[in-house]
């Protein structure tokens, strides 16, 4: 699988993957507010740039809640992402409890189509979801 590193910083890594044209934005450590909707803004950007459908999310290496964001993510982050674009986003989990918490709220108050946000327990079922979709 070849990824492109696109960004990289203390809490996210954003890559490209070419062979499968989506984002891989794999989340770090502990999470804020601020490093929420900086990453988020980010994977916007990198979205658009790359005009891509699809994004894999891993939250495999958070630890701690992020619930502070939950609301901004829900009702401003992902209706940017639609408007860009996004067709497909699969969310792989954190082990954390307070991680899959904070996921829970996201997506409890975003409008979301159940075919559009799958979420996972590993990086190999998200990334091929993902494959699949993309043959829709």
């Amino acid at each position: 699988m070849e990824l492109e590193v696109l960004y990289t910083s203390k809490t996210l890594d954003i890559e490209y993957n070419r062979e499968y044209n989506y984002l891989y934005c794999n989340w770090k450590g502990f999470q804020t507010v601020d490093s929420v909707k900086g990453g988020g803004n980010k994977i916007l950007e990198l979205f658009r740039q790359r005009r891509c459908r699809k994004v894999l999310n891993d939250n495999r290496l958070v630890t701690g809640p992020w619930q502070g964001a939950a609301e901004w993510a829900a009702k401003e982050w992902f209706p940017a992402m639609y408007g860009a674009g996004l067709k497909h986003f699969a969310w792989v989990v954190s082990p954390s409890i307070s991680g899959q918490l904070s996921i829970e709220k996201t997506l409890s108050e975003a409008e979301m189509k159940d075919e559009i946000t799958c979420t996972f327990d590993s990086f190999e079922s998200a990334h091929k979801w993902l494959v699949v979709a993309g043959t829709h």
